[in-house]
Order: C-alpha cells, then sequence, then structure tokens
C-alpha cells in the first residue's frame, strides 16, 4: 500500500489536488481529514480546536490502519499540513507491504491543479526510484506510474 499525505498550508488546494488524483487513481481512497470531525461534534465534545485537529487524526490513523489490514486499496491518500512529529509518525508505518510519501502543494489555483498532480506523479516516481523491484512489485507501483503517467 501507498500512503500518500498532501501537505501544505490552509487553502494551498490540497483537496482540490486530492480530488483529481482521486479520479485518476480507481484503487485509491481518499480521506477528506476535515470530514473526520465536524465542527459541530468538536464544540459537543467540548474540545478546543487544538484538540479537535488531535482528534482528526486520531480518527484518521484508525482509517489507515484499517486500510492497512483490509489491503483493499493500493493506495491511500489524505491532505493534511503536517510538521516533522507527524511526519516521522505517519513514515514508521512503513514496512514490506506499506510505504509513505508527503508532497507538498505550494499555494495552487484551481487552474494550476493539473500541473500539481503532475508534480505528484513525478514526485511519487522519483521516490519509487529508491525501490527494489520487489518492493516496487509488492507495492503495485509499476501499474500505477503507468496508469499516472498515462493520460
Amino acid at each position: 500500500m501507498i500512503l500518500l499525505n498532501i501537505n501544505g498550508p490552509i487553502n494551498s488546494g490540497k483537496t482540490t489536488v486530492s480530488r483529481i488524483l482521486e479520479k485518476l487513481l480507481p484503487d485509491s481512497l481518499f480521506i477528506e481529514v476535515d470530514n473526520l470531525l465536524t465542527d459541530e461534534e468538536e464544540k459537543q465534545l467540548g474540545l478546543s480546536m487544538e484538540d479537535g485537529w488531535r482528534e482528526r487524526v486520531n480518527r484518521l490513523e484508525r482509517l489507515i490502519f484499517q486500510e492497512k489490514k483490509s489491503k483493499k486499496h493500493r493506495i491511500v491518500f489524505f491532505a493534511y499540513p503536517i510538521g516533522r512529529e507527524y511526519y516521522d509518525r505517519w513514515k514508521s508505518y512503513e514496512d514490506e507491504q506499506t510505504r509513505f510519501f508527503n508532497v507538498t502543494a505550494n499555494r495552487l489555483s484551481v487552474r494550476t491543479a493539473r500541473n500539481a498532480t503532475f508534480r505528484i506523479r513525478r514526485d511519487l516516481f522519483h521516490a519509487s526510484l529508491n525501490l527494489s523491484g520487489s518492493q516496487m512489485d509488492t507495492l503495485g507501483l509499476p501499474s500505477i506510474i503507468s496508469r499516472m503517467t498515462s493520460d
């Protein structure tokens, strides 16, 4: 499984790029982190804004572990602005079957989202070059990269 985070500041186009990737990769799952805890639920639970984001991340991680166990999707991705702490945490999820990639989206508009998607494809392809052939086959990267570069 490939675990992919689209990183970037608020309003940088993370979700827009993710929606495009979701359409391009039919065997993928996009998890919308913002929807994992509504503002109303956050208030009902009496959570501060910071605690609300922590709860969203906890829920995200539970979904990631469910996906790792079920092996239903080859690519699971989400859009979340992360720092070093979360990067290290999610990088630790790697094993023989799972690789984590973090791609940063810089201030994008809807018009440039396709270009950003191309850059993500390119970065994912280049990151895959560091894997052995058997690791790439295990992750299903050859067919994923072929589909990503064919449109």
